[in-house]
């Protein structure tokens, strides 16, 4: 005895799909909404309403983060503040920051792109001070920061996968 497979439709019929099948009669929810629906009354009858932020909201806000900003200032030690400072004033030249770029990328780049990564490179060097400030209380050492814990606090990034192997210089034929 052999099955045949199911035919397909005739043309222009639609076949049932999931969403265009009803559910059964023990689904109450389903039954319910779909009166409603066809009252035209839906469950959340809310409208939607927007915010309209003004140039006084703004200023609020921004006098918001000032204010956060002061406290958290104060908590700081004079040591942490002093670097906080540093970190604040420093900056890449631009120039350089586009050259180094376009000779990575392999032409010429605009300035708010030397400009972004000018500030990602700053984030970048910021996380791998801090973590080289870190590496210094676990040796216990004091002073300032020295190459030794530069380098530990590198190696220590590229294992937590914060930075990518740039050196791939394997060799794909061998002698």
């Amino acid at each position: 005895m052999s099955e045949e497979a199911p035919s397909p439709p005739p043309s222009g019929v639609k076949r049932p799909r999931d969403e265009d099948q009803e559910p059964d009669d023990g689904d109450e929810d389903y039954t319910g909404w779909k009166q409603k629906m066809e009252e035209g009354k839906e469950e959340d009858d809310e409208e939607e309403t927007f915010a309209v932020v003004t140039k006084e909201d703004k200023a609020s806000v921004a006098e918001y983060e000032r204010q956060r900003c002061a406290k958290l200032l104060d908590m700081l030690e004079k040591a942490q503040l002093e670097r906080y400072e540093v970190y604040r004033r420093s900056t890449f030249k631009k120039s350089v920051m586009k050259r180094l770029v376009s000779s990575l990328a392999g032409g010429s780049i605009k300035e708010q792109t030397a400009i972004s990564m000018s500030g990602i490179t700053k984030i970048f060097v910021g996380e791998l001070v801090e973590k080289a400030r870190q590496i210094m209380v676990q040796w216990e050492h004091t002073g300032a920061t020295r190459p030794e814990h530069v380098r530990e606090a590198y190696r220590r990034l590229k294992l937590e996968g914060q930075v990518q192997n740039l050196r791939q210089n394997k060799k794909l034929f061998k002698r």
